[in-house]
């Protein structure tokens, strides 16, 4: 089989080397062709693949590719026999070895049919995208699934969540042998997030508030309404609560406690002032008790205990309500932004 073989690789070089391309670059290829050629007879495919390659890659010419689909046919590399067959039919439509082509290949899909493995993939929580890397190719499908493979090394990635949230990729590799089997589960790391309050959206999907939200492990944004967003960190295993309330302007937080200082400060000076009222006319009570005891003195002794009394009033009221607002105002100014979204 092998010398038909030949031949009819060595034809398909002759109808080659006529076409209308240039000489050198015909000549290049048919070097690497008849290298690839020595390896492959002394049984050594892989490295005849590789010339045959580049053989092609110098001189497009459908027969080498015939040559590399034949050297992973012989090592029993079926996936890549085919694939190869396959491009060779689609360069080379109605070509003289079409029926030789066809027939090995699908004599080489039914081997590699009857030596593929089986991987099987769950996630937890499921609905993973899945990907499948093998000899073979790739594949892509969504947890949980099951999927024929070639033997050979096999990677199992798993990418959970997408934006806005937080996304995770899990992995797993492992050979596998011919009519094998692996069933494989891969976790994400979660945690909970409680909204209180208010209802509100967390990354982007509304929530109850106070229903537990399994999500996943990283940050998440948590909005109420249309107003700002916040960003909670939920780490594995976690619980994180948060509460969903209006978020109060901060701008208007800080001028209301600038006016509050403002009046508060004036009102203590207005205090102060009344104090300092107070305590001049109780000196000159205290001077006027030191004096002849006339009708005069007595008038004017009474008039100012009344004022003492009025102007202490006064000020035990002013630096009172300006303490307090001077108190309100410089809270409001050192209050921290809300942590409420």
């Amino acid at each position: 089989m092998i010398p038909r073989l030949l031949l009819i690789l060595a034809l398909l070089v002759v109808a080659a080397a006529r076409a209308d391309l240039p000489d050198v670059s015909a000549t290049a290829a048919k070097e690497r062709f008849e290298s690839g050629r020595v390896h492959f007879r002394a049984g050594r495919f892989d490295p005849a693949a590789e010339l045959f390659l580049e053989a092609y890659a110098t001189f497009a010419d459908p027969a080498y590719l015939f040559n590399v689909a034949l050297c992973y046919e012989r090592s029993g590399r079926w996936g890549l026999a085919v694939m190869y067959y396959d491009r060779f039919l689609a360069v080379a439509p109605g070509s003289a070895a079409t029926a030789e082509v066809e027939t090995r290949r699908t004599a080489a899909e039914a081997a590699r049919r009857a030596e593929q493995s089986w991987v099987t993939v769950t996630t937890t929580p499921p609905g993973a995208a899945v990907r499948i890397a093998s000899a073979g190719g790739d594949v892509t499908c969504e947890s949980p699934c099951r999927q024929a493979v070639d033997p050979g090394p096999v990677t199992v990635s798993a990418r959970f969540g997408r934006a806005p949230g937080p996304v995770q990729e899990r992995h797993a590799t492992r050979p596998m042998g011919a009519s094998d089997a692996w069933t494989v589960d891969l976790e994400a790391a979660l945690g909970t997030l409680v909204v209180e309050g208010d209802d509100a959206r967390v990354d982007g999907a509304s929530v109850a508030a106070g229903e537990p939200l399994t999500v996943f492990a990283g940050e998440h944004t948590v909005q109420r309404g249309d107003g700002p967003t916040r960003t909670v960190a939920v780490t594995e295993g976690a619980t994180v609560r948060v509460t969903a309330g209006a978020r109060p302007p901060t701008a208007a937080l800080r001028a209301a406690g600038w006016s509050l200082v403002g009046v508060g400060a004036a009102t203590v000076v207005a205090g102060a002032v009344l104090a300092g009222l107070a305590q001049g006319d109780y000196d000159d009570g205290i001077a006027l008790t030191g004096g002849p005891a006339t009708d005069d003195a007595r008038d004017s002794l009474d008039a100012l205990r009344g004022s003492v009394s009025r102007y202490s009033l006064g000020a035990d009221l002013s630096l009172g309500l300006g303490g307090a607002a001077l108190v309100s105002g410089l809270t409001l100014l050192l209050w921290p932004d809300p942590e409420a979204p």
